[in-house]
């Protein structure tokens, strides 16, 4: 089955779908946990397209590096893309958040606001071109690219948005998917270190700490608003 160049677009299609051939349940399970979603639905698809011998797709629980500064539910995300210096991690270049089905619009939109955070402290510790974000709700998970545009602006723009299969009987819409991953593959691909100094000197701006920040979300937690985020009072 594996013919194709290893770390190869196809080589990476390939992979992750043996991996939903060999690992993948015949009948989709029945109300999955955020654990059981991250390890046994999203991960086995994932990893193939954006882990690698120099970067590796981790569900840590632990801190992010960049954010030693704010309280713990601020620094710690579900997931981390860290690139690999010998024997040890170094930066993180992608942050992910999870929840089930089962959780409600305020969490998820918290979950959004606090990618936003990880992604900004990404590009300004480590200079990047842009950073990726992907929130995963369920088996849907959407894909965001955050970059420094101009001057006290950075931007965070929706790029892709798949449903991962929950079954191995799910295997046709993954494949008619196929255009989807390769934009994804290309995306992970194309970020690199190459933001110039004097350019993040003068557009960049410090972080909102964790109680400012989280003043951005409405605490209201009623499922009928269509959005929890307010500028300003």
């Amino acid at each position: 089955m594996m013919t194709k160049k290893f770390g190869s677009f196809e080589y990476c299609f390939l992979r992750s779908l043996q991996n939903i051939m060999e690992e993948f349940p015949e009948n989709p399970l029945q109300n999955v946990k955020e654990h059981d979603l991250i390890h046994n639905i999203i991960d086995p698809v994932l990893r193939p397209f954006i882990s690698s011998s120099q970067c590796r797709l981790r569900w840590p629980e632990v801190n992010a590096d960049i954010r030693k500064c704010r309280t713990n539910r601020t620094q710690r995300p579900d997931a981390i893309l860290s690139e690999v210096e010998g024997v040890k991690y170094s930066s993180c270049i992608a942050y992910g958040e999870a929840k089930g089905t089962d959780s409600d619009n305020h969490g998820r939109a918290v979950d959004l606001v606090r990618l936003g955070i990880f992604g900004k402290d990404c590009l300004d510790a480590n200079r990047l071109n842009h950073v990726i974000l992907f929130q995963i709700i369920g088996e849907s998970v959407t894909f965001y690219i955050e970059s420094l545009q101009a001057e006290a602006t950075y931007t965070c723009t929706q790029f892709e948005k798949i449903s991962f299969p929950r079954s191995c009987t799910d295997i046709k819409p993954f494949i008619d998917d196929i255009s989807s991953f390769y934009t994804i593959f290309k995306a992970f691909k194309s970020i690199r270190q190459s933001m110039d100094t004097e350019y993040w000197e003068s557009n960049h701006r410090e972080t909102l700490d964790t109680p400012l920040y989280m003043d951005i979300i409405d605490k209201k937690k009623s499922n009928s608003r269509s959005c929890f985020v307010h500028y300003g009072r």
